[in-house]
This record gives C-alpha cells, structure tokens and sequence, in this order.
C-alpha cells in the first residue's frame, strides 16, 4: 500500500479496496457504481439525448429523424418519452452507410489533389 502526502496510510476496506460510500457496507453490496460515458455500453434503450449524443447531432435533429420514421422509436410513459432500442440505431447508422456507398458508386470519383470549387 502506498503513502499519501502527508505520509498517512490511505484507509481501505478489508478486501484492500478503497474505502468510503462504495465501500461492501455500504447499499450496492459492494457493487461499485461507476458513471458510464458510453450510453451504448450496456442498456437496451437509449434516450434521444443518447441519440444525438452517439450521432453527433442536436437533440432536435434526432427528434426530427424519428418524427420522420427514418430512425425507430417508441413512447414510453404518460408524457411520452421517446426511446430508441440500440439494435435499432445500429441499423439506421449501417443503412446510411450502405446509402453513402451506393451513392458514392453512382458519383464520378474526385481525385485527391483536385482542387474543389467552392459556393460564392
């Protein structure tokens, strides 16, 4: 175990854990909590926050989407929450990746040292 600052032992649990409000007494039985960054790491649904967040848009571009029934969606609860599965979300991004390769098949290729014009 390694010393603080000021030459102290750091306290720990019996298991040599940290110590404090995740602690084996504490009330997640010593299941440690942890905030999770990834909203697609391990829940079903995620919110349209979660959404917009994970495609890089505003909340209202994702609310326009599922509005649109471009992505899926389903209401949730008396005022309507919106929640999409993110088996679902999955699919619209590969859908779109299939629609820009598609596209991209159809378009003459730029090549790279082509200059490009640009609106004035």
């Amino acid at each position: 175990m390694t010393e603080g600052a000021d030459g102290a032992q750091p306290l720990s649990t019996p298991s040599g854990g940290p110590s404090g409000p995740l602690s084996p007494d504490c009330h997640t039985g010593g299941h440690l909590r942890r905030e999770n960054t990834d909203p697609m790491a391990t829940q079903r649904f995620l919110t349209l926050d979660d959404v917009a967040e994970i495609l890089n848009v505003s909340w209202s571009q994702a609310y326009a989407l599922v509005r649109r029934k471009e992505l899926i969606a389903i209401q949730i609860g008396g005022r309507g929450q919106w929640r999409v599965e993110k088996d679902e979300l999955e699919r619209f991004i590969q859908q779109k990746y299939a629609e820009a390769r598609s596209s991209a098949g159809a378009e003459e290729p730029v090549p790279d040292d082509a200059e490009v014009d640009s609106p004035r």
